[in-house]
């Protein structure tokens, strides 16, 4: 998984334009030094606001997960590095909709909950995916369930039953 993490921050910094303090901090990475000492020196040593570091950081973490979910699956391996991202990173649950990263965040799991919910019924395994997803975006439980909501009554309109969906809300 260090080399697929690694690959990944090769490809962000060729192609996306971080400042000067997120790219010092992916370069940890690079180098095997994400430590939280080192990335916590870096942001408290920068002039820059920051918020705006943590938020290019959060958007990091989305785009690694967006990586991880273009397989379909999110290995323990691939939780375990999102959770150690945001550990370091020292994004809390809930700060990704202080950063205005809601839509993102919708965008994303959109896609997965619409994948789950194509065949109209959500397997146990599903259902503990779900669980993972929530953790995975840092969300807590209230909005995820307005998030998983929104995707389960578009399934329950196209013919699926509630009960299937391993959801309940009011219709």
């Amino acid at each position: 998984m260090k080399d697929v993490l690694k690959d990944f921050v090769k490809k962000l910094l060729a192609e996306k334009h971080y400042s000067e303090e997120v790219q010092n901090i992916l370069n940890l990475i690079l180098n095997d030094k994400m430590f939280f000492p080192e990335i916590k020196s870096i942001i408290d040593k920068s002039s820059s606001d920051k918020i705006e570091i943590k938020k290019e950081l959060a958007n990091v973490v989305y785009d690694y997960i967006e990586l991880c979910l273009e397989d379909g699956l999110v290995t323990k391996e691939e939780f375990t590095t999102v959770k150690k991202m945001r550990l370091f990173f020292d994004i809390e649950e809930g700060d990704s909709y202080k950063f205005g990263l809601k839509a993102r965040i919708e965008q994303l799991l959109t896609i997965e909950l619409d994948k789950m919910y194509a065949d109209k019924v959500v397997n146990e395994e599903e259902a503990l995916t779900k669980v993972e997803l929530q953790a995975l975006f840092g969300l807590c439980y209230e909005d995820f369930y307005e998030i998983d909501k929104k995707i389960a009554q578009k399934a329950i309109n196209n013919g699926a039953k509630m009960k299937d969906l391993g959801t309940y809300f009011d219709v």
